[in-house]
Parts: structure tokens; C-alpha cells; sequence
């Protein structure tokens, strides 16, 4: 049995996004000894790239929109031909949704990255699970490839329960309350600093000033160990000043060693906020780009959502003056570890059960098919024009 498990971050530069990649292959070898496990990443490409004018022009096609031709292209370039190949050969596929869809994102980005699974789920009858991930909470055309996905999957489940009540799937909690890492050190003396995800570099600074205030309050050693670090460049003197580390890029291993190191975490990451939790540390937050962050403060204790980044440092203060944080949190991942063990062990009855009957191929509605096609011609346009411009310099 081959299964894919796609949209695989693991080579990402962010301790964060190795995390979730990491943990979510562990858990899935647990799950099926006997599988080959072949990870699949998404190229993240900026711009449509369909190889030929006939896949492009399927793009202002509504009827061509879910159609096996033009699916199966646009897997092609967001996954490669090698990915594309498995499916038809039939491999199995566990999508990770992670957190790459954004409230901000359009809906040609969101059917190219769902371009893969909804390909092998309606035109190669492959079983297709959705697990470990979340999605917007998108009331536009925006939901439609979205619940295509979800209501024809052999297994669906997300990672907070926000978008797994949303989208009528279950919650299975985020494989990084697997990391079995290096436990907090009993002299730790460290402040973690991250930015946010996809917010202003205002805001990001303002995070970064909040949590120096606490330092200065605390005597804390400020800790860089954060994706976006060069947004935090403006006050490295300062970090340095006070006796803080500022690391640029690290492993997930050095990540997790530094983190131990630390007292609490005031930011916005979402997973390094985990990864401190399965260490017992606490987190002030701050709202992002989704409302991932407002799941965490809402499953664990310990952890605290600020309303903006000029309240992280009270937030920071009240988590730490709680006696013995960590003896809660940790009894909240233990939690979430055996609802994801549970689900997990759905997630395989249901790829090795009967198979599914064929799915009707959805139709898009106005709305969408107008949102592609508008965006496929931006993004062609903004293409031949790069081209055009390559050549005459």
C-alpha cells in the first residue's frame, strides 16, 4: 500500500511548519506499519503555470473547472508529474491542509492547492483522507471547492475545533502535541519572541516590544527563534543588550533546545506556541491571520489571546504569575493526544474499507467560475509580461 501525504512542509525553512510535517509522517507510520509513506510537497508557485494555452483556456471554462483534464494539469504543475503518476497508478492520499489557505486568499490559490486531492478523489477513485490542517471560515464561492473536498473524502477531520464545527467534519487536534521533545529546563530563564503570521511589520514590531517590555519587568533573556525573523532585525541590538539570543535560521532539534530554555512564549506563531505547550510553557498570543491562535487560547490552559499586540505584555504578565502553569497544559496535550490517536485510527479504517462508489463531479457556480477565470487571466497576463521583459533584458 503507498499512501501520499501531501502538501508535506517538511522541507520549509520555519521550525513550525517542520513540526506539524514531521510529527503528522510519525503518526501516519504508526498508523500504517505496513504502508510506503511518500511525502508530496506543494510548490507554493506564484503564478499559474498550465503548460499549454488549451489547460489555460480550460481556466475560463466553467464546465471545465472540475473536469479530469484540467485537474489533472493544474496537480501537475503544483505537484509535479511524479505525484500526478501515483494517483493514477492508485496510491492512496492523506491531504494535510496545514494552514497554508488564508482568510485572505483567493479562490484560484485555494483550487490549486486542493487541485491534487480533488483530482484523484473524482477522476482516478482513489480514497482521499483531509486531516491535520484547517480552513478559513469562508461563507463565499470560496467554500465550494473547500466542502467538494471534504463532503467527498473516505475521512475528514481538523485540526481545531473552530473550522472542524464550521465545516460539519470531526476535530482531530494537531499532530504537534505528539513532539515528544527536550522538557523545560528547571533554570530556564528565556523569553520566546515570534512574529505573526502574515500581519503587518508594524504589528510584528509592536509584538517584538511588548515582549522586550516584559523582559526589562522580568529579567527575562529575550529568544528569537521565530519565521519573519528579519522583521525583528530593528530591535536586535536591544535582544542582544539584554542578555537575549537572536537566531535567524535553525533546525527543528536546535528550535526545540532553545525552547526549553524558556519561561514563556509572547508572540503570534501558532506552532511554536505548541511546541513550548508540550513542554509545559506558557503563551501570551495574538490574533493572525486565521483563527488558529483563538482555538489554542480556547483548548489550553496556560495559554492567553491578547486583543492586540499592545496587550501582549499584560498577557504576558498574567501567565506568568499563574503558580505551576505547566501541570494543566501538559494535561491538555495529553488530552489532545489520545482524541488525535482516536482519530487517526478512523482515518485508517476508512482508507482500507470498501471502496467508495463513484463521485458526481461538482459544478461550480457563477461566482467561482468568474473568481478563477478573473484570476487566471491576471496571473497569465503578469506572466507574459515577465517573459517579455526576460528577453529584451
Amino acid at each position: 500500500m503507498r499512501l501520499l501525504v501531501v502538501n508535506d512542509t517538511d522541507g520549509r525553512r520555519n521550525p513550525g511548519c517542520r513540526l506539524t510535517s514531521r510529527t503528522l509522517k510519525r503518526s501516519v507510520e504508526d498508523t500504517f506499519p505496513e504502508a510506503e509513506i511518500i511525502p508530496v510537497p506543494w510548490g507554493f508557485g506564484r503564478r499559474l503555470r498550465l503548460g499549454t494555452w488549451r489547460n489555460w483556456l480550460s481556466a475560463l471554462r466553467p464546465s471545465d473547472l472540475m473536469g479530469a483534464r484540467f485537474l489533472r494539469a493544474l496537480a501537475a504543475a503544483e505537484y509535479g508529474h511524479e505525484a500526478v503518476a501515483h494517483v493514477d497508478e492508485g496510491a492512496c492520499v492523506i491531504f494535510q491542509p496545514e494552514g497554508t489557505i488564508s482568510d485572505n486568499h483567493r479562490a484560484l490559490r485555494i483550487l490549486r492547492n486542493l487541485s491534487l486531492p480533488l483530482y484523484a478523489m473524482f477522476h482516478a477513485r482513489v480514497p482521499v483522507a483531509v486531516t491535520n490542517g484547517t480552513f478559513p471560515l469562508f461563507r463565499d464561492e470560496r467554500s465550494e471547492p473547500i466542502r467538494w473536498l471534504l463532503e467527498g473524502a473516505a475521512h475528514a477531520s481538523l485540526r481545531d475545533r473552530p473550522s472542524a464545527e464550521f465545516w460539519k467534519v470531526g476535530f482531530a487536534p494537531d499532530t504537534a502535541v505528539l513532539w515528544d521533545g527536550e522538557p523545560q529546563a528547571p533554570d530556564a530563564d528565556g523569553l520566546l519572541m515570534t512574529t505573526g503570521a502574515e500581519v503587518t511589520p508594524e504589528r510584528d514590531l509592536a509584538a517584538a516590544r511588548a515582549a522586550l517590555d516584559l523582559c526589562r519587568e522580568t529579567g527575562l533573556r529575550p529568544m528569537v527563534v521565530t519565521k519573519g525573523w528579519e522583521r525583528f532585525l530593528p530591535v536586535q541590538e536591544e535582544v542582544e543588550a539584554l542578555g537575549g539570543t537572536f537566531c535567524q535560521d535553525v533546525r527543528l532539534a536546535d528550535a526545540d533546545l532553545l525552547l526549553a530554555r524558556c519561561r514563556a512564549h509572547v508572540g503570534g506563531r501558532y506552532h511554536m506556541a505548541l511546541m513550548c505547550a508540550t513542554k509545559g510553557i506558557p503563551s501570551a498570543l495574538v490574533r493572525t491571520n486565521t483563527h488558529k491562535n483563538r482555538w489554542l487560547a480556547e483548548e489550553f490552559h496556560g495559554l492567553s489571546l491578547a486583543d492586540g499586540e499592545a496587550g501582549l505584555t499584560d498577557a504576558g504578565r498574567r501567565i506568568l504569575q499563574e503558580a505551576r502553569p505547566s501541570q494543566p497544559l501538559l494535561a491538555d496535550v495529553q488530552r489532545c493526544r489520545a482524541l488525535q490517536a482516536e482519530r487517526m485510527a478512523h482515518l485508517r479504517d476508512a482508507l482500507l474499507g470498501p471502496a467508495q462508489g463513484p463521485l458526481t463531479v461538482p459544478q461550480p457556480s457563477v461566482g467561482l467560475a468568474a473568481a478563477v477565470a478573473a484570476e487566471a487571466r491576471r496571473d497569465l497576463w503578469r506572466g507574459t509580461v515577465r517573459r517579455l521583459l526576460r528577453k529584451r533584458v
